[in-house]
C-alpha cells in the first residue's frame, strides 16, 4: 500500500519543511522578546527595591503573587507580600454617577454611591504599599475609568492606615501603570523617581489623610469635612487668597471690591494678585484695596479667539507657581466673599464647586502651588476648554442685574447677589469707587440692551425700572 506523502513532490516536503522553520523561528524570536521584555520589567522593578533593606513587608493591590514572581521582586530581602483584598467597584457605577448634573446642597443627608474598600483592620503594618493601576489609555474616557478611580483610592487608604511612616511622616508608594497615576491623589511633588512603568512616591501621610476624608465625586459637599472655625492646622503665613487680572483694566473694579469683602469676613490671610498688562494707577489702587503684587506673564487660552477678555484667562495656571505658599484659595475677581472662609484650607487640591457633571467651577478653587503640577498642566492646555459669560455688577446700573435684559445672559442674572456687591462697594474709600465708572460705550450698550428685552416684552421687566445710577449721568 502506498502512502498519501508517498505522492507528494519533492518540492512541497522543503516548502512544508521551510514553512515550519520560519514558524519555529518565529515563535523562538517571540519567545526571546517576551524574555527580554521581562527581564527589563524584572531589572526596573528590582530597581526600586534595592536599597530596601532587611525584611519588608509589602502591601499589593490589585496584583498578585504571580505577577510579583514574574517581574521579580519576591527576593531574600523581603520578607513577605500581603495581598490587599477588596470587592471592585460594580460596572453599573459611572463616573455620571459620581459626578451628577445636581445635587440637594440644603440636604446634609445627601449620599454618595460607595465604592468598596479593604477591610483594614485584618492587615498589619506595612512597609511598602504597591499597586497595579488599570489603564484603558487611549480609549475614550479612560481618565473616567471608576475602577481605576478605586484601586487609587484603596492605595491611599492603605498608605494611610496601615503605612509605616518614616521620621518625616511619609510613607512608601510604588505604582505600576502605563498612564500618569492621578494627580488629584497622588502629588506631582512626591513622586521620587519613574522608570518606564514604574512609579515610587514618598509621600506625607497627613496630605493623604486630608484626601480620603472627602467624599468621592461631586455628589456630595465636602465643606462637613472643614469645620468652620477650626482653621489652625497650617500656620496662616502659609495660606492665601489669590485673583488674577490680565489684559485689560475692566476686572480692576471687582477685585478691588472683592479684597474689601475677604478682609471685612476677618480673615487675616494674604491677598495675592497676580497681574499683567494693567496700568499702573490701577495697580496702585489695588494695592491700596489690599492685594499683594505679583507680577506674571499672561498664558494664552490656545481655544480662545483674538481679542476676546478670556483669550489669555488660563493665566490662572500661574498660581501654582506660588510656591512660597503651602494652599491658595482662588477667587475669581468678579465674586463677593460674604462670610470668613478661612475654614475651607483645610480642604486639599483641588477642591472646588462642581459646575456640570465632572466640569468644575474655577471660580473658586483651593490648590496647592507646585512648580512640578503647573509644567504638567502646561503641558495639556490644548486638551482641556474654558468659558465664562454674563455681565459683571459695576458694568451694570446698580438699580438691577442687567443681565435680565439679554436672552443669552438670564441664567446668571440674580438680583439679591448684584445688591451685595453693591453694599460692599458703598461701604468702599471714595477714592477706590472712582475704579469702577462706566464708559460711554457701555452706557449706549446698556440701555440698546433694555430697549431689546423691552421689545422681547421679558415678563420679569426690569427693563420698566427707572435707572437712578449717578454714574449714567457723569
Amino acid at each position: 500500500m502506498i502512502s498519501d506523502t508517498e505522492n507528494v513532490p519533492i518540492v512541497s516536503y522543503l516548502a512544508i519543511s521551510i514553512k515550519k522553520r520560519l514558524s519555529w523561528q518565529a515563535k523562538s524570536g517571540e519567545r526571546k522578546n517576551i524574555d527580554i521584555k521581562r527581564q527589563r520589567l524584572r531589572d526596573k522593578a528590582q530597581s526600586f527595591f534595592k536599597d530596601f533593606h532587611g525584611d519588608r513587608r509589602i502591601g499589593m493591590v490589585n496584583m498578585g503573587n504571580s505577577e510579583a514572581i514574574n517581574i521579580g521582586i519576591l527576593e531574600k530581602s523581603i520578607k513577605y507580600t500581603i495581598n490587599i483584598q477588596f470587592d471592585p467597584v460594580r460596572s453599573s457605577l459611572t463616573w455620571n454617577k459620581l459626578f451628577p448634573s445636581w445635587i440637594d446642597e440644603e440636604n446634609s443627608s445627601s449620599s454618595c454611591p460607595q465604592i468598596p474598600m479593604p477591610n483594614l483592620s485584618l492587615y498589619e503594618e506595612l512597609d511598602v504599599v504597591m499597586a497595579s493601576l488599570p489603564c484603558k489609555w487611549p480609549e475614550t474616557n479612560w481618565k473616567r475609568d471608576v475602577f481605576r478611580l478605586q484601586v487609587h483610592l484603596v492605595v491611599a487608604n492603605v498608605a494611610v492606615k496601615r503605612g509605616v511612616r518614616d521620621e518625616r511622616g511619609k510613607v512608601r508608594i510604588v505604582l505600576k501603570s502605563k498612564c500618569r497615576p492621578m494627580m488629584e491623589v497622588f502629588r506631582c511633588d512626591d513622586l521620587v523617581k519613574r522608570e518606564g512603568e514604574w512609579w515610587f512616591y514618598e509621600v506625607e501621610v497627613r496630605m493623604l489623610e486630608e484626601k480620603v476624608a472627602l467624599p468621592v465625586g461631586s455628589c456630595k459637599l465636602a465643606s462637613d469635612s472643614a469645620k468652620e472655625g477650626n482653621n489652625t492646622h497650617i500656620h496662616p503665613q502659609r495660606e492665601a487668597y489669590a485673583t488674577v487680572l490680565h489684559s485689560s483694566s475692566s476686572y480692576v473694579c471687582g477685585a478691588i471690591v472683592l479684597a474689601q469683602s475677604i478682609l471685612k469676613s476677618g480673615s487675616t490671610r494674604d491677598l495675592i494678585l497676580l497681574h499683567d498688562s494693567i496700568p499702573d494707577s490701577s495697580l496702585q489702587a489695588l494695592s491700596a484695596a489690599g492685594w499683594k503684587l505679583h507680577p506674571i506673564t499672561r498664558i494664552r487660552n490656545p481655544h480662545a479667539r483674538r481679542n476676546t477678555y478670556n483669550e489669555y484667562n488660563y493665566s490662572k495656571l500661574r498660581l501654582w507657581q506660588l510656591t512660597d505658599y503651602k494652599k491658595i484659595i482662588f477667587v475669581d475677581s468678579d465674586l463677593l466673599i460674604l462670610r470668613n472662609i478661612d475654614f475651607l484650607f483645610q480642604l486639599p487640591e483641588i477642591s472646588a464647586a462642581g459646575n456640570h457633571d465632572s466640569i468644575f467651577n474655577s471660580g473658586v478653587m483651593l490648590i496647592e502651588p507646585s512648580n512640578c503640577t503647573f509644567k504638567v498642566l502646561m503641558s495639556h492646555t490644548h486638551d482641556v476648554t474654558s468659558y465664562n459669560g454674563g455681565y459683571k455688577p459695576w458694568a451694570c446700573y446698580r438699580d438691577y442685574d442687567c443681565n435680565w435684559n439679554r436672552m443669552e445672559s438670564r441664567v446668571y442674572a440674580n438680583d439679591i447677589a448684584h445688591w451685595r456687591w453693591w453694599n460692599v462697594y458703598d461701604a468702599m474709600d471714595d477714592k477706590l469707587k472712582r475704579y469702577c465708572g462706566l464708559s460711554e460705550k457701555r452706557k449706549w450698550s446698556l440701555e440698546n440692551e433694555r430697549k431689546k428685552a423691552e421689545k422681547l416684552r421679558f415678563e420679569d421687566e426690569h427693563w420698566k425700572l427707572t435707572t437712578l445710577d449717578p454714574r449714567k449721568y457723569e
